[in-house]
């Protein structure tokens, strides 16, 4: 897993920073990355299942890589902005293989949400490891709470809420455009709420069909 990881974060720092550092600087943040995680992978917290423990796995690498861009001299705001770059790829691509599935049951966006959110719960945001709850918002809106986050609770232990944020919960915004969707969101635990509120709406141009 860990090599797998790294293989897909190489790729995508390669591709994401080859405008912004030089050949040699980039294969320095590159080798500082591996150097930061070695060191955080020692200590991460005991998730009590492996979709989580995933999660956290993937929030240290996220870590690493911005405080690899920090050592190498870039200010905070460039350095956030430059790791959710490179973090979208990989987020990109983790759930199209559900969204791309979820075609074969249903036709209108809104319910392929329901369907791929519903299977993601399954895994790899199963409880315990996340607390996550469908709730009711309406008519047209799919909607569900976030109670638990291991992600956002390990950037929290890191001093790197901000961090989480900005390299994966803004990531969500132009996943929904993705999607055909609009997502609707006033909170987040990252940001210091109590819990995520998610609610999925159609574009005006769409009739739900529920």
């Amino acid at each position: 897993m860990n090599r797998a990881l790294r293989s897909i974060l190489s790729r995508s720092m390669r591709k994401t920073l080859r405008e912004r550092l030089t050949a040699e600087e980039l294969e320095q943040v590159i080798q500082q990355t591996w150097r930061i995680d070695d060191e955080l992978a020692q200590n991460l917290p005991q998730e009590p299942n492996l979709g989580a423990r995933l999660v956290v796995r993937a929030a240290a690498l996220t870590a690493s890589v911005y405080r690899a861009l920090l050592t190498a001299g870039l200010e905070a705001e460039e350095a956030r902005e430059l790791t959710s770059q490179v973090t979208w790829p990989i987020y990109e691509k983790i759930g199209k293989p559900r969204w791309k599935l979820s075609r074969l049951f249903a036709k209108h966006p809104l319910k392929r949400v329901k369907l791929t959110m519903g299977w993601s719960m399954r895994f790899p945001y199963s409880a315990p490891g996340y607390d996550m709850r469908f709730v009711e918002a309406g008519e047209d809106v799919i909607a569900f709470d976030v109670h638990r986050c291991p992600a956002a609770s390990y950037f929290a232990a890191q001093g790197l809420s901000e961090l989480c944020v900005s390299s994966w919960c803004n990531l969500d915004y132009p996943l929904a455009e993705q999607w055909g969707v609009v997502l609707d969101r006033s909170q987040t635990l990252a940001g210091g709420a109590s819990y995520c509120n998610f609610r999925f709406r159609p574009h005006e141009s769409q009739s739900a069909g529920r």
